[in-house]
């Protein structure tokens, strides 16, 4: 997918590894924190709701960049029908994986 920053004409990559079907599962809700609570619940009202995960390369240069790339997969899934896109209600959910280079070595 291309996207551009606003202040600059031109494009940027961003290569998408793959698309996978996935169902969500349920969530331990913990009373305090992990180590010291007393007790969990298990939280099932997503449980066996289909999602799609989408993977990229690790082509982002900025957060702006990565905001602008889920503004346009936001516009794609709706204009296509197949999500509404609602980040308030849970429709759409972004985790982020942050890999960092070696600015020496590039590594």
């Amino acid at each position: 997918m291309e996207i551009s920053l606003p202040e600059s004409k031109e494009k940027h990559r961003i290569g998408i590894t793959r698309v996978h079907i996935e169902e969500d599962a349920g969530k331990l809700v913990h009373e305090g924190d992990i180590a010291s609570s007393s007790y969990s619940l298990v939280d099932y009202n997503r449980c066996g709701i289909p999602l799609a995960e989408i993977v990229t390369e690790p082509d982002f240069r900025s957060p702006e960049e990565a905001r602008i790339f889920l503004v346009k997969l936001r516009s794609i899934v709706q204009h296509l029908g197949v999500c509404d896109g609602n980040m308030e209600e849970g429709s759409m959910r972004c985790d982020a994986n942050v890999s960092l280079r070696d600015a020496k070595t590039g590594a």
